[in-house]
């Protein structure tokens, strides 16, 4: 991947912001047993976009156009449009967008496991509307945000072919949600929650699209130290999710991370996710990650 992004002022409520981007993938498949190679491709993929952002007062705008080349599916023009609205204490918006994603080598090629998720070299790309309604405030120390998004995707790319979860496309998927926040600062405490609520389905059949939760809660809490240590936990849900041959259980994680800044541009951190061990699964009979400790140290020069 490499990507280039630039930012130029037009004046202090005004500027833009340009790049292109350039992407290559290349893969090869060899059979275990025969040695034999199953698949070698590559694709290449560039991109050029332009945005226009800036304000007028308590309004707020953006506009971004993007045109995409990939070498399989051809060129794509897709727009982008936002408009916000300043208050005392917070702010509303309104944004509407197009979306263009090609398939990758793993979802056109790949041979799956045992033939389970395997790629479909028949695919098409994904084009995508959304509409996006949203509304946040401060309230002393409190932030609370909301906002509702309509999303109507054709050709979208899951993997849900048949019983083998081969790579498909859905003609017409319809996803529509509403997501909530707050946080709140309580001197050295920072709490934190949210809650997302979504219908995904295939608009042709009206069934649920796989393994998308209807609902996802969480609350999270950190305490920061006057010796540089911050202390975090989280908590997050997630409801049960159609698949086939039934539904995936529900499931709830727990997460503990702690960080110390022990000297200039040295940071100590440690990330113990999952930590009551739960059995839960993304996929039928694939197994997730059970209790897992992550430690790191991380130097940032000055």
């Amino acid at each position: 991947n490499l990507d280039w992004v630039h930012d130029l002022a037009l004046n202090p409520a005004q500027h833009l912001v340009f790049g292109l981007s350039a992407q290559r993938e290349r893969g090869n498949s060899i059979d275990t047993f025969s040695g034999e190679s199953t698949y070698r491709a590559s694709l290449q993929h560039q991109a050029a976009f332009l945005g226009w952002q800036g304000h007028h007062g308590a309004l707020e705008h953006e506009l971004a156009l993007r045109y995409d080349e990939h070498d399989t599916f051809g060129g794509k023009a897709t727009a982008q449009a936002a408009l916000g609205w300043r208050l005392d204490s917070g702010r509303v918006y309104l944004s509407w967008g197009q979306g263009f994603r090609a398939p990758n080598l793993n979802e056109l090629y790949s041979p799956g496991f045992g033939g389970l998720f395997a790629g479909n070299p028949e695919l098409d790309p994904e084009r995508s509307n959304s509409l996006e309604l949203g509304f946040d405030t401060e309230i002393g120390t409190a932030r609370f945000g909301a906002n509702l998004y309509r999303t109507r995707i054709r050709d979208l790319v899951a993997f849900q072919g048949n019983d083998s979860f081969q790579a498909v496309n859905v003609a017409r998927a319809a996803i529509d949600g509403i997501e909530l926040t707050l946080d709140r600062d309580l001197d050295a405490l920072q709490l934190g929650a949210n809650a997302t609520w979504q219908d995904a389905r295939d608009a042709d059949t009206g069934l649920d699209l796989l393994r998308r939760p209807n609902l996802k809660l969480g609350v999270s809490g950190s305490y920061r130290f006057q010796a540089g240590v911050v202390l975090s936990s989280d908590l997050n849900y997630v409801s049960e999710r159609r698949d086939f041959s039934g539904d995936l259980h529900p499931y709830t994680l727990a997460g503990v991370r702690a960080e110390w800044s022990f000297a200039d541009s040295w940071n100590l951190g440690a990330r113990l996710s999952n930590a009551f061990d739960r059995d839960y699964s993304f996929a039928r009979d694939f197994a997730s990650p059970g209790r897992e400790l992550i430690v790191t140290l991380r130097w940032q020069g000055q």
